[in-house]
């Protein structure tokens, strides 16, 4: 009797003690799936994060593009309302102008350069222009 008494005793605390051990594998499993999934959620927040950063630099770039041609178009708009009231004589004038001032500068450019690069004519230059 006390044989089977000891048999059955042995047999509760290993059944007991595989229980422990099934549990402790269970919990363990739970634990590197849980580390698993913070790790995933931590990748892709990170990851929408670097993404929004991106997003945000090329809004930024976006806007500022777009506010320089809204300035563009501004300084458009108000050089065509001068020209609207300009007539067909004072344009004609305004271009003939601009293209003689094209003309003397690109035919004294040479010149201009060679009298800034002269150290006497420097100072009659700036005498001249003072």
């Amino acid at each position: 009797m006390a044989e089977l008494r000891i048999k059955y005793e042995t047999d509760q605390k290993r059944n007991e003690n595989d229980y422990l051990v099934g549990t402790n594998k269970l919990q363990r499993n739970y634990l590197i799936i849980l580390i698993t999934v913070f790790a995933v959620v931590l990748f892709l927040i990170s990851n929408r994060y670097r993404l929004k950063r991106k997003s945000n630099k090329i809004l930024t770039e976006t806007a500022s593009q777009l506010r320089n041609r809204v300035k563009f178009i501004e300084f458009l708009s108000a050089a065509s309302s001068k020209l609207i009231n300009l007539s067909v004589e004072q344009i004609d004038r305004e271009i003939n102008n601009t293209l003689r001032f094209i003309t003397i500068f690109a035919e004294n450019k040479s010149s201009f350069v060679f009298t800034l690069s002269s150290e006497s004519q420097k100072s009659s230059f700036k005498t001249f222009l003072v």
